[in-house]
């Protein structure tokens, strides 16, 4: 396995909650009641039945704390929902790619539309004021990106 990069984990290694950490003063009850707990809860165990069963065990976790959840039970649940995949499709390509690379290549350029169209709606709706940095496409066909930097080396692609 070397070489190998990791991967997410919904939630953290080493990581313990409990009782002791939900808020005891009642300035700090009081802040926690600003926070949306019970409904950040409730809408990952919905995504955890319908289409994320990794994130089952984590969820459990941070569910047991729902009447009086503190810093460190927020802070558990932003970490699950922070790496979820909010857009993703799985289709047969309309074009028949010739390679690995150009299939990659084309599924790349339709992963960009779709970040754009995404970034474009956030910004429609009010969710984020703006948006500045350029959106990070993530591709592990090392032809493809290589060929995104200069595209003008593959004769005959049709994307």
């Amino acid at each position: 396995m070397q070489g190998s990069k990791k991967g997410f984990l919904p939630f953290r290694h080493g990581i313990v909650l409990s009782k002791d950490q939900s808020p005891k003063t009642p300035e700090e009850i009081e802040s926690m009641k600003a926070v949306p707990y019970a409904s950040a809860v409730g809408s990952l165990m919905y995504a955890m039945l319908c289409t994320r069963p990794d994130i089952c065990f984590a969820v459990g976790m941070v569910s047991r704390f729902q009447s009086n959840p503190g810093r460190e039970h927020w802070t558990a649940v932003k970490h699950i929902i922070k790496s979820g995949a909010i857009s993703w499709r799985s289709i047969k390509q309309t074009c028949v790619a010739d390679s690995t690379m150009e299939a990659e290549y084309v599924a790349a350029s339709e992963a960009a539309k779709e970040a754009v169209w995404l970034r474009n709606f956030l910004l429609d709706l009010g969710v984020v004021p703006s948006v500045q940095s350029p959106i990070t496409l993530y591709c592990d066909n090392s032809g493809a990106v290589a060929n995104s930097k200069s595209h003008g080396a593959i004769k005959g692609q049709n994307t």
